[in-house]
């Protein structure tokens, strides 16, 4: 179960920054 929690923790992590990026190309090209 931890390994389990660890590796969704690692995914959100993951996706939040891969959002940041998008949200900062969005930025960046208006």
């Amino acid at each position: 179960m931890t390994h389990s929690l660890a590796i969704t923790r690692w995914l959100l992590t993951q996706h939040h920054i891969v959002a940041n990026i998008i949200i900062s190309d969005k930025k960046t090209n208006v």
